[in-house]
């Protein structure tokens, strides 16, 4: 019984030494990449770059509300969401270009509401704005990102009335408070990063 006791603590000794070094190993592994992202030990060759911009991550939060800005036809106030460069940064000594994911999916975004304007203005049809290759490869692309976030928040729902004298409930999710990261940081670095590069080829940088 002894024998038994001993050996059985001896297993999980083992099995604790080896969780902990496999977590120590993955939050080295972690460290590591975020470290060598920080200090650009990149060549920007082939696939020697980053998974993400070379920035620090700063947390934020944003409260979803109501809103009369973004009306659908406002559309140089859509516009104003893709910062100058158009959301692409120059990376490493060649000055490589990378789209960046955010002001990818906005650029998605603005696509799909000029096909919809487009289509209600009459200045195209459904059949060619359904069947747009750029407009079916930003819907799969934003249904992907929403995948890839996964945002868990919990929204409030309201009792409603359905038709066929039935109730339900539904959320708008106005009021309720998303972790996020802090989007401004990341604006002021890719619109720094197009000065810089806009300078060293001589284009104008408020373009």
């Amino acid at each position: 019984m002894r024998l038994t006791l001993h050996s059985l603590t001896l297993s999980l000794v083992c099995l604790l030494t080896v969780t902990n070094i496999s977590r120590l190993s993955l939050t080295w592994r972690h460290y590591e990449k975020y470290r060598r992202i920080l200090r650009n030990d990149y060549s920007y060759i082939e696939d020697d770059y980053p998974s993400e911009i070379p920035m620090l991550k700063y947390p934020a939060a944003m409260m979803f509300n109501e809103t009369d800005h973004y009306d659908f036809f406002s559309t140089e106030e859509w516009r104003t969401l893709i910062p100058k460069g158009h959301g692409w940064v120059h990376l490493g000594s060649q000055r490589r270009p990378f789209a960046v994911t955010m002001y990818h999916q906005f650029h998605c975004l603005l696509s799909i509401r000029q096909a919809l304007e487009d289509v209600i203005l009459n200045q195209t049809s459904q059949y060619e704005a359904g069947h747009s290759s750029h407009t079916n490869h930003c819907f799969s692309y934003l249904r992907q990102g929403l995948l890839c976030k996964s945002d868990t928040t919990l929204e409030p729902t309201k009792p409603v009335d359905l038709p066929g004298n039935k109730h339900g409930a539904a959320a708008s999710g106005s009021g309720v408070l998303h972790k996020c990261m802090d989007w401004v940081k990341v604006r002021n670095y890719v619109e720094d990063n197009y000065s810089i590069f806009a300078k060293e080829v001589g284009w104008d940088v408020n373009e």
